[in-house]
């Protein structure tokens, strides 16, 4: 399914969220919201109105916030489709998230995920692998040491999720 416009987008990820969108592809959504961003980028860098440009920014964090609240849904249902953790309708997958992380590997480690809050240039782990760049919205799995500390400077989010 191809967008014509942010309403199409809207309509289509209203439609996912209540069980309703199954012609939606999932990817078309993420893709059709990086583009949006990456054309407000693009806007913002050839304007010079402060007033345009500060509406840009408004737009460019509402659409930033949007795909990070969709990936984090998309991550929601990956879970529950591969049938790797039975959920009960009040349980917070936030708990569920804390048992898959035990499970998960970066380079024979365990890892854990985070969700990218601001721009991390690339750099190299504690444990000697090279990581990044990242920015906003973005979902990595990085070792435990590594998280801890960019949590701490504020630069990812813990993954939590309400469903």
């Amino acid at each position: 399914m191809v967008f014509e416009n942010i309403d199409e987008l809207i309509d289509a990820i209203k439609r996912v969220m209540i069980g309703e969108g199954e012609d939606v592809n999932l990817q078309d959504v993420e893709d059709f919201l990086v583009n949006l961003i990456e054309r407000n980028r693009e806007l913002t860098e050839k304007n010079k109105d402060p007033f345009v440009n500060e509406y840009l920014r408004y737009e460019k964090e509402a659409l930033e916030k949007l795909l990070l609240t969709w990936r984090r849904y998309v991550m929601a249902l990956l879970i529950k489709k591969e049938n790797k953790v039975r959920l009960s309708s009040g349980e917070r997958i936030e708990k569920v998230l804390k048992v898959m992380n035990s499970y998960l590997q970066v380079d024979g480690k365990t890892g854990i995920l985070g969700i990218v809050k601001k721009e991390i240039p690339p750099f190299r782990g504690s444990d000697g692998v090279e990581y990044g760049p990242f920015s906003p919205g973005d979902i990595v799995l990085i070792n435990r040491r590594d998280y801890t500390r960019l949590v701490e400077r504020g630069l990812i989010d813990e993954v939590v999720f309400d469903i």
